[in-house]
């Protein structure tokens, strides 16, 4: 018996995304970790983009690693799946490492 999901052709377009997906979300992660070594008061001015970027590091990465793991994964290398893993594993490690900080 052939596995059916060789036969499937895989549109151009699909590993391409996941790409663009993942550097997306690495900069997204890149951008929260590059903030918070600012030293910033209240009432600069920053605040809703630090918002915004706060909102997209909670929300955004997640979304984006699931989409590029799963619906975008097929044709993509498998060095670039396993770049969203470890991108994963350092989103969670941050995550962790905030709530210990707050605790």
């Amino acid at each position: 018996m052939s596995d059916p999901t060789l036969l499937t052709v895989t549109p151009t377009w699909r590993p391409m995304a996941g790409r663009a997906a993942l550097v997306l979300a690495a900069a997204i992660f890149a951008a929260a970790l590059a903030a918070s070594g600012l030293r910033l008061s209240e009432g600069g001015g920053m605040e809703s983009a630090l918002f915004a970027l706060a909102f997209a590091f909670f929300f955004a990465i997640p979304l984006l690693l699931g989409a590029q793991q799963s619906l975008l994964a097929a044709g993509q290398t498998r060095a670039c799946l396993f770049a969203g893993r470890v991108l994963g594993v350092a989103w969670l490690a941050a995550i962790a490492w905030l709530v210990g900080l707050y605790l």
